[in-house]
């Protein structure tokens, strides 16, 4: 008998995990934005050092006959370009996300669960930094983000212009993934 009521009760978790798929997709999905910015940055940063080795490089070199040199540089050069175009795009995807955030935030009236979910999936930090920040144990954090993700949900049961948004920056968040061959 015990079993059966153990498996009652994880059918139930199951449950109520699937009924919260939008709410913490989209938030996973402003996260993996954060993420990606983070990655692009430091990708610049190498080929922006890479050209500059180079550069210097052919500087001190008076003979520059092959051209290899040059077309590094401007290998890096056009690198360079696509990672800045490639940053524009995810940082618009941001803009429209943080917004839907916040308009979904606005719909929540305890400020805890605001900061998980800003820190969380907004600056992205870890769940080790947000229970140092917030002073919470990890096992007290858990049950306030799964708090949080509900209460998203629920924002967005009950609005469906709210829930049309979500929709328009997740569909955005697939294209630009679909567009995106440097990852």
């Amino acid at each position: 008998m015990a079993h059966r009521s153990n498996i009652q009760v994880w059918k139930a978790q199951e449950k109520k995990k699937n009924r919260n798929v939008p709410a913490i997709e989209f938030l996973r999905s402003c996260r993996r934005s954060s993420q990606r910015i983070t990655q692009l940055v430091e990708e610049e940063y190498r080929w922006r050092y890479y050209g500059q080795r180079l550069t210097a490089s052919y500087s001190s070199n008076p003979s520059h006959g092959g051209g290899g040199v040059s077309s590094g540089v401007e290998a890096s050069v056009d690198k360079i370009d696509d990672i800045l175009e490639m940053i524009q795009t995810v940082l618009s995807k941001i803009v429209e996300q943080r917004r839907v955030l916040e308009l979904l935030l606005d719909s929540i009236d305890d400020t805890r669960l605001h900061e998980v979910l800003r820190w969380r999936y907004c600056t992205d930090l870890s769940w080790y930094d947000i229970c140092e920040k917030m002073g919470y144990e990890r096992r007290h954090l858990n049950r306030l983000n799964s708090m949080a993700v509900e209460a998203v949900q629920f924002a967005l049961d009950t609005d469906s212009g709210l829930q049309k948004q979500v929709n328009d920056v997740y569909s955005m968040d697939c294209a630009v993934k679909s567009g995106d061959d440097t990852q």
